[in-house]
């Protein structure tokens, strides 16, 4: 029933569910009252049916020809009303069965089309496509992420369907749209999406696609300021275009990969350990919250804990600046121009940023743990 519940939207199909569901039950009151007043009031020592309750069992295992026989007329003119409902019931019944599938089959076809919105919570999104957004699904199968992820892009359905046949093991959703449109991203649910993603558009000259990167970042974080928005540029110029957007990353075309190789002249060996990372099953770089029993040690403390108590071994630190709030800013006996800035900022919903953060690869063993930091492990 909550699927069904679910299909229902305002419209025609919506309309005709309504007025076959009334007139069904509208029907069952009928003929039960009728059936009643036949078999127990006219005829209280013939019949099987001896109360109002009978008669609406009766109509409701009539109506669906279920047909128990344990309630069942007796009389002449019972009988026609039982004929006569047996076949309203089934055109009814079949009606209305026939609408629900149809309904069903409609928003199975929205979704493969893109044009349902997402209910998930808690899932990633990616805006735009190019061979980044492929390596990213071949990754997600290869370490089985679990995760639902959201594809958004104004690509034809036959496009989706063959993302789904290349990858069955992730679970994959699809908006179709301009995603640098407010109404697409909010049908892609980015404002509870665990993390989004704005790729460089392949079908755009480098410095257009770019801009369409800022468009969209600065929807995104229109629409919500705290879910953690990468986004993918071809120019290292532009990133200073979202300074002004709280965007959690930012990579670069080329930069990773120049950066790589040119590490790589300086060990050998390191294409090769950073490759097999980022391709393990079993590896890789996680975020763990510091213990309590830890706190305001040190990180020398912090590698030994972890190495002993979990067997990992700490890369370095991650540490989180609180969002500065308007009081950390203005103080209570602040000037005419401070309430005038502090009420602007009051009404455009307080564009300041949103916690950022920092990392120390390996900081000083002496260095004293805060309660905004968390672990960088190898797991």
């Amino acid at each position: 029933m909550r699927r069904i519940a679910r299909t229902l939207r305002p419209g025609t199909a919506n309309r005709r569910f309504i007025i076959i569901g009334v007139f069904i039950i509208m029907l069952i009151a009928t003929s039960s009252a009728v059936i009643w007043y036949l078999e127990a009031v006219r005829s209280p020592d013939e019949n099987l049916i001896t109360s109002l309750a009978d008669g609406i069992w009766w109509s409701i295992v009539t109506i669906t020809t279920v047909g128990y026989g344990d309630e069942v007329p007796v009389t002449p003119i019972g009988r026609i009303v039982g004929v006569g409902l047996i076949l309203v019931g089934f055109i009814s019944f079949s009606s209305l069965t026939g609408l629900i599938a149809s309904m069903m089959v409609e928003e199975k076809l929205k979704g493969a089309r893109g044009l349902k919105p997402i209910k998930d919570r808690g899932h990633a999104v990616v805006c735009g496509w190019n061979d980044t957004a492929l390596i990213m699904l071949q990754t997600f199968a290869d370490k089985e992420i679990d995760e639902t992820i959201v594809l958004v892009g104004n690509h034809p359905t036959e496009f989706f369907g063959d993302l789904e046949a290349k990858f069955p093991g992730l679970k994959l959703r699809f908006v179709r749209g301009d995603y640098a449109l407010k109404e697409i991203l909010q049908r892609a649910g980015v404002s509870v999406a665990n993390q989004v993603f704005v790729l460089a558009d392949e079908n755009l000259p480098q410095q257009g696609a770019d801009d369409r990167s800022i468009i969209v970042a600065s929807a995104v974080r229109f629409l919500s300021k705290t879910v953690p928005l990468t986004v993918q540029l071809v120019h290292r110029d532009s990133r200073t275009h979202l300074d002004n957007c709280a965007v959690d990353n930012i990579v670069i075309f080329g930069e990773l990969g120049g950066n790589l190789l040119a590490n790589n002249v300086l060990n050998q060996h390191y294409l090769a350990v950073v490759e097999s990372l980022l391709q393990s099953r079993d590896h890789g770089i996680e975020t763990v919250k510091i213990p309590a029993t830890l706190a305001e040690q040190t990180f020398g403390d912090l590698v030994q804990w972890f190495y002993e108590e979990r067997g990992k071994i700490v890369m370095g630190i991650l540490s989180e600046r609180p969002r500065l709030e308007l009081t950390d800013i203005f103080s209570d006996d602040s000037s005419t121009i401070d309430d005038f800035i502090r009420s602007a900022l009051e009404q455009s919903s307080g564009k300041l940023p949103d916690q950022r953060w920092s990392i120390q690869i390996k900081p000083n063993k002496d260095y004293r743990l805060q309660p905004n930091d968390s672990a960088l492990v190898l797991s």
